[in-house]
């Protein structure tokens, strides 16, 4: 029987040592990603496609929801839509200096969609079924953090 695994998830990025060389006589270290989970139960409205608070979610992540290169924190959705309404998870990692501004994007996005209403969120643990796709997640290249986007008469600009 497979024990069960405590703590979270961690892993660092491909290409990534614990150490790397900046200069004569310093060293970085690379911060290692963890998975962490994000819960929302959604009241939507009739008719709204359930992947809309995906695409919700991965454009506030992101910067839109068909983005070309790896996310900064790579995620995934999924949104199980019931008779009471929809329950919504994304399993995400980032360092865990970073945990709190990934949750308040993810927070963000859901309260401001406009086909959907906030019932209630939580944080839990990565359940044993999801340590595949958080292992998965955390061994895929990471954007580094770059400078904001503006959108100017529907064109991205740097």
């Amino acid at each position: 029987m497979r024990s069960r695994r405590e703590g979270p998830v961690r892993c660092l990025a491909p290409g990534r040592s614990r150490t790397a060389t900046a200069g004569i006589g310093s060293a970085l270290m690379a911060e290692p990603r963890i998975a962490f989970v994000y819960e929302a139960d959604l009241q939507l409205e009739p008719g709204t496609d359930p992947a809309a608070v995906g695409a919700a979610v991965t454009t506030a992540l992101c910067g839109h929801w068909e983005h070309d290169g790896p996310c900064r924190w790579p995620h995934n959705n999924a949104t199980e839509p019931s008779d009471d309404g929809a329950s919504f998870r994304t399993l995400f990692v980032a360092p865990a200096t970073e945990e709190n501004a990934v949750r308040q994007k993810i927070e963000h996005s859901l309260r401001a969609g406009h086909r959907w209403t906030v019932l209630g969120t939580r944080a839990r643990p990565v359940a044993p079924s999801e340590e595949p796709l958080a292992r998965r997640l955390a061994a895929t290249p990471s954007q580094p953090k770059r400078q904001r986007h503006t959108l100017h008469a529907g064109v991205d600009s740097p």
